[in-house]
Order: structure tokens, then C-alpha cells, then sequence
């Protein structure tokens, strides 16, 4: 997808960055927090229908993270950029379908009913 492409430029732009501030980094762990919403879109309801009690659907979006390793580049001069997006969007799709994405979620969850919006 779009998001997949520019999460993987972005870490390819990272690991630049990091080479270029420090040679030698760009082998150095490094971990992104990527944001997911995990709203589920499987119908369409009217504003009526989501005020009322009980409704099947709540306002707004639900959002989950996960932490994802950027890709290590042994020589990022030679890499390949699109090589990279694509490991980079492999590891994104793993991480989007575990189940860890879903016990985030309501972690979050629970921390926004217990200690309000904010």
C-alpha cells in the first residue's frame, strides 16, 4: 500500500540519516513505533444509528501500535531502495497480523476508560 511505501522510505531515510551522522550505525538495532488504526469498517452506519444505546459501532477511530525493527542494511551506499521498502513492508505485514496489534488495541482501550481521553 501507499502507508507501506512511506514507512519504508522513512526507515530507509533513517538508516541514511544514521550512517551519515555516525558511519558504521546503520548496524546498530533500531526499533519504529508504527500508529495502526484498527477500526473495523465492515458496514456503514448513519449518525443516527451509532448515538443510539448499544449501538454496534463506537465514534471515532481505535488506534493500536507496534514496534517494528528497522530493516539492517550491511552497505547502505550499495543498497537498493526499493529492496528495502519491501523488507520493510514484509516485516510490517507480519507484525500488522499478529495478535499482538489486537492486545495493544485494548490495552490503549482500557487506559483511555481508566484515566479519561487525555
Amino acid at each position: 500500500t501507499v502507508n507501506d511505501v512511506i514507512t519504508g522510505t522513512v526507515f530507509y531515510g533513517i538508516q541514511l540519516y544514521m550512517h551519515r551522522m555516525s558511519p558504521g550505525s546503520e548496524n546498530l538495532p533500531a526499533t519504529a513505533l508504527v500508529l495502526l488504526n484498527t477500526r473495523s469498517l465492515s458496514k456503514h452506519l448513519s449518525l443516527e444509528d451509532i448515538s443510539k444505546d448499544g449501538a454496534e459501532a463506537s465514534w471515532g477511530n481505535q488506534f493500536g501500535y507496534i514496534h517494528v525493527p528497522l530493516p539492517a542494511c550491511k552497505c547502505i551506499k550499495k543498497a537498493n531502495p526499493i529492496d528495502y521498502v519491501l523488507e520493510a513492508q514484509e516485516l510490517i505485514s507480519k507484525k500488522r497480523s499478529s495478535l499482538s496489534v489486537y492486545l495493544i488495541g485494548r490495552f490503549l482501550e482500557m487506559l483511555r476508560r481508566l484515566r479519561g481521553p487525555e
